[in-house]
């Protein structure tokens, strides 16, 4: 939860793309939620991959669930959750701007 706390609040980053496998015990609905609840709070929403590799949003009002495609968020407004299987390959658009923390792991190889 550190890394997820320390993200949430150092109110610079628009994205966590986590290929170090550092998120465990959760799933990506409830890092986004955590995200939201402990943070964020220049964000509307945070964007997931789900249980069936559907993109996302966890918006703030409301605390509930809707495709990426049909949230209307700006891009500079949402935050953006890459679980270690889903940090590469995924079109998720992003602000012009947008930083991102990366968690890096022990066993990781240049590749990743």
């Amino acid at each position: 939860e550190s890394v997820l706390r320390f993200v949430a609040t150092a109110g610079r980053f628009h994205a966590l793309i986590d290929t170090g496998a550092l998120i465990t015990g959760m799933s990506n609905e409830q890092v986004a939620r955590y995200l939201l609840t402990h943070g964020l709070p220049d964000m509307e929403g945070v964007v997931f991959l789900d249980a069936e590799d559907k993109q996302q949003v966890l918006l703030r009002k409301g605390l509930r669930v809707c495709k990426l495609s049909q949230c209307g968020l700006p891009w500079h407004r949402r935050f953006t959750f890459y679980d270690q299987v889903h940090t590469t390959g995924m079109d998720i658009k992003q602000a012009i701007m947008a930083h991102a923390a990366v968690t890096l792991g022990k066993d990781m190889t240049f590749r990743d």
